[in-house]
């Protein structure tokens, strides 16, 4: 007989709803490789950090070890513990296992019996164990097989090649598109290819004997002037034989209901004069917390769930106007400007990831000035946690379904679990008040349209048809036809962007990514007139400080040369570029801990342009969602925030311009123009005051006070530059201009501007 040495005593706590259970990730585990004998001790139930903590492999992150350990990949990992179980537990009716996130292939056994086989990262799996449980110890094994082997077969006899560019020339056997997992895991280009396992979200242990009362949810199905009609959703299964009551109250409705035996149910109420949930800048972001409860025909509470909710109204409008076709978000029936970025991710091993982390990011975002996320589709659909926050700061969220840059088989069973991945996400999400928009994909569009995907891929035109005729089902009918289903009240469009950037007339429609500046080798003069409706997506790289770099890289390797440092950058142009211009400001050679550093200049230098030409922009550009907040691991990105949470200097330029009130300055000729915009939807009031400071003395060039701005209405003001700054300053331009904007007392905005060809890196450090 085995003996197990971690046997841990689970013994489940009885109330009167059954029982309260712990996330039994916290249990104690053992990992092997299924192809060895010896057991190891596990800690994150995630088996490269397992890996480390025994001393198999080093850390992918630091210097080339990411190439080191390519082959956990390729074998297959089995986890097991023990349960505990006395008769407390076992005399339920009901003895659930949930696994509300498995990562990806997973065999699942209890006492050697199969009782689950788990095919898909984003989906919730849920068994009845009952059958299976002995008294005293019971062992729970997890098998998590290869992506790589189980998949081999479907992309060898497939019809034709799918779409994977992201897995690299040198990836013999590419099944991302055929596996239901994190698309970034297999690599992109700002971080490395590792392909995990874990159980990366909740195990949880469920019993009950006549009442299960689950997923509760409000969402407001009508808004009116003075009142809101919602609907509160939820799951109840209790014995068909008994009437039950049901109960949901709050300051100002109240309702009871009798059920007997029903799975889903559902309460229409209303709610008068209601505390609307705004975003943040737009009003307070209001939560109601109820309580659903179920009593039995004695009166007795027999079931009771928290209910959090708010009463917000969304619309996305997309209508023909005199310029094009507008994207932009209505809230309450308030226009919003979006100011925000693109999110990922905070690792590749999900498991490190703690609550702290996401309650920081989440404030750096509200710190920055930000009023939007998008949730990426190569990512994950994010843990409650981040929605949480998102609900009670007044963050909205653009949240994309896990599809990006690829395409996907065409066949019923690959169909249906795409189906089950998202009613299961959109059930969770659709009570998240920050939840604005779904978007079908990442860029599948534009890439089929203009990637050259059939060439690179050798389709005929038979394939070509029957891929395009498929993605059109996917993204235009099927996934609308089950949101129609799940939440029809949250807009959806069926890709990011609506327009591709190489021609001019497509920044007059819907949303955009402009890369331009970066793949299409733009200067950054390109950010100002390059503006479309909405940006969804843009950016510039750099790298993370030298100081920060050298936990990660031997200093000895850290230089222009290093192998490890050309590994480290993923983006095919990347350090070339950021060296063109970085050397487009500091006209010499530096070291390479300078370079580094001033790379930082010149990504704020490009996201100060950007930022402020969609701002003064308005109201032909409704939103601006730079790429990217965050990174996966610590490398060159397109972030403004490192992986371990510090800012770079681009953030600073992010939280200047992202604030209600701004001012850009513009040298056109012997004139500066000044563009103000307010994004407050309340009139503003201000005080405005414009210098020209050379070497020696000061110009007052404009002051006005009481100026009113009005809400995405930008102001302009041509300013002559007096002759005397001119004749004494002009030729060398040994000048800057400083802008303040007051409130009262208070500076709401100041700024400096440099002529811009002959700015200097250290001037640009001043923003």
């Amino acid at each position: 007989m085995r003996i197990l040495f971690f046997i841990f005593s689970f013994i489940i706590t009885s109330n009167s709803f059954g029982f309260e259970n712990d996330d039994l990730r916290g249990n104690t585990w053992e990992f092997k490789n299924t192809k060895d004998e010896k057991w190891l001790p596990a800690k994150y139930l995630d088996v490269h950090l397992d890996l480390i903590e025994n001393g198999v492999i080093e850390h992918p992150y630091y210097a080339n070890n990411e190439q080191k350990v390519q082959w956990v990949e390729n074998e297959s990992w089995e986890y097991r513990t023990i349960l505990m179980t006395n008769d407390s537990l076992l005399n339920h009716k009901h003895v659930e296992l949930a696994f509300l996130g498995l990562d990806t292939y997973c065999e699942i056994y209890m006492n050697d019996s199969l009782i689950l086989f788990a095919e898909n990262m984003f989906r919730e799996w849920r068994v009845d164990i009952k059958e299976f449980l002995e008294k005293g110890e019971n062992e729970l094994r997890l098998v998590f097989l290869s992506p790589i082997e189980f998949n081999k077969e479907k992309v060898l006899n497939a019809p034709y090649k799918l779409p994977a560019a992201n897995e690299g020339e040198d990836i013999p056997i590419k099944v991302s598109p055929y596996t239901r997992k994190a698309a970034y895991q297999f690599g992109w280009d700002w971080g490395p290819r590792i392909v995990t396992f874990s159980a990366w979200r909740p195990i949880e242990l469920n019993a009950w004997d006549n009442v299960n009362l689950m997923k509760p949810i409000v969402f407001t199905k009508n808004l009116y002037s003075d009142s809101a009609e919602m609907v509160l959703e939820y799951q109840l299964n209790c014995n068909p034989f008994e009437l039950y009551q049901i109960e949901f109250m709050g300051e100002n409705y109240n309702h009871h209901d009798h059920i007997k035996g029903v799975n889903n149910c559902q309460i229409n109420f209303s709610i008068n004069k209601p505390e609307l949930w705004y975003p943040i800048g737009y009003g307070n972001p209001h939560l109601y917390r109820e309580t659903l409860l179920v009593k039995n025909r004695k009166g007795e509470e027999v079931a009771r769930e928290e209910v959090v909710f708010a009463v917000r109204g969304v619309e996305l409008i997309q209508e023909k106007d005199d310029k094009g076709t507008s994207f932009y978000f209505k809230i309450n029936d308030q226009p919003v400007f979006a100011k925000g970025a693109n999110y990922i991710p905070q690792s590749l091993f999900l498991n490190e990831v703690e609550d702290s982390d996401y309650d920081s990011l989440i404030q750096d975002a509200v710190d920055l000035n930000m009023n939007m996320l998008r949730v990426w589709g190569g990512g994950i659909y994010e843990r409650e946690k981040f929605y949480e926050l998102c609900d009670e700061k007044g963050i909205m969220v653009w949240q994309d379904f896990m599809f990006a840059n690829s395409m996907y088989p065409n066949d019923t069973v690959f169909i249906a679990n795409m189906a089950y991945e998202i009613i299961d996400n959109v059930k969770r999400l659709s009570k998240h008040p920050s939840v604005i928009m779904y978007c079908g994909n990442n860029e599948i569009d534009v890439a089929l349209k203009n990637w050259g995907w059939e060439k690179t891929y050798n389709w005929s035109e038979l394939d070509q048809t029957e891929i395009e005729a498929h993605y059109q089902f996917l993204f235009q009918e099927f996934i609308p036809e089950l949101l129609e289903y799940t939440d029809n009240t949250v807009p959806y469009v069926s890709t990011s962007p609506l327009s591709n950037w190489g021609k001019a007339e497509n920044f007059n429609h819907s949303s955009m990514h402009y890369w331009g500046v970066w793949h299409g080798g733009d200067p950054f003069e390109g950010y100002k007139t390059n503006v479309g409706r909405f940006m969804a997506e843009y950016g510039f790289q750099s790298f993370p400080k030298y100081e920060y770099l050298l936990n990660y890289i031997p200093e000895e390797e850290m230089n222009f040369d290093s192998e490890t440092i050309k590994n480290r950058q993923k983006s095919y142009v990347g350090n070339g570029l950021i060296d063109e211009n970085v050397k487009a400001f500091i006209k010499k050679d530096l070291s390479f801990l300078f370079w580094i550093d001033y790379s930082q200049y010149v990504q704020a230098h490009a996201y100060q342009i950007a930022i402020s030409q969609h701002r003064i922009q308005t109201p032909h550009c409704m939103g601006t969602l730079f790429w990217q907040l965050n990174d996966c691991w610590p490398g060159p990105s397109w972030s403004i925030r490192n992986y371990s949470g510090e800012f770079k200097e681009a953030a600073e330029v992010v939280r200047k311009y992202y604030q209600p009130i701004i001012g850009v300055l513009e040298e056109i000729g012997n004139e500066l123009q000044l563009t103000l915009v307010s994004d407050n939807p309340k009139k503003q009031q201000v005080d405005l005051k414009v210098v020209g400071i050379n070497e020696s003395e000061e110009f007052l060039l404009v002051e006005e006070n009481g100026l009113e701005l009005e809400f995405l209405s930008p102001t302009e003001f041509m300013i002559k530059i007096p002759k005397k700054l001119q004749k004494r300053c002009f030729s060398k331009k040994k000048y800057k201009y400083y802008l303040e904007i007051k409130k009262g007392d208070e500076v709401v905005f100041k700024d400096h501007y440099f002529p811009t060809e002959k700015t200097t890196i250290p001037e640009l450090a001043a923003f």
